[in-house]
């Protein structure tokens, strides 16, 4: 049978002899830049569809908050800057910023908060704070993705999954 992405072989109930392409909206029209298989992963085609020249040379103001496993201090010296803090959201901080090309600044969140809203103040505090005056260009750590913050600022799709969930 042949579909819109080729023809339609199953086996076992997958399918299999397929390729996906990876299109990227370029100037009002999408760009073919790589390719998917099962067997050998991405290849990219067109290495410079994933780069803006104009974040190259950036150096981005990352906040974040200290809590095990994912953000901890080296030693406990007072001074806090990229060389200082380690941990699983460091660690993919670090690769994320090798893969894209960026240079970052690591600063801990002055009040030691992920961000609330304060109902009577109208404020947030915490990191959400940070990202929504521009004091930050990014935030890296264990947040809770809420309506609330999220209606306020961007995340990425969740990294880790503790598998809590609550039904009502």
């Amino acid at each position: 049978m042949k579909g819109l992405s080729g023809p339609i072989e199953l086996k076992e109930g997958r399918r299999v002899h397929f390729r996906l392409d990876l299109l990227k909206l370029k100037r009002h029209a999408l760009v073919k830049v790589g390719e998917w298989h099962p067997r050998t992963a991405v290849n990219i085609t067109d290495r410079e569809a994933f780069f803006d020249p104009g974040t190259m040379n950036v150096t981005l103001v990352v906040t974040t908050i200290l809590e095990q496993p994912y953000v901890m201090l080296k030693t406990p010296s007072g001074i806090v800057d990229n060389d200082q803090l380690e941990g699983f959201c460091i660690d993919l901080l670090k690769e994320i910023a090798t893969m894209v090309g960026f240079e970052y600044k690591l600063t801990l969140v002055p009040d030691g908060k992920y961000g609330a809203y304060d109902y009577d103040t109208g404020e947030w505090n915490g990191m959400v704070k940070q990202l929504i005056e521009k004091k930050a260009d990014l935030a890296v750590g264990s947040m809770t993705i809420n309506y609330a913050r999220e209606s306020v600022i961007d995340f990425t799709k969740p990294f880790m999954n503790l598998g809590i969930s609550i039904l009502f």
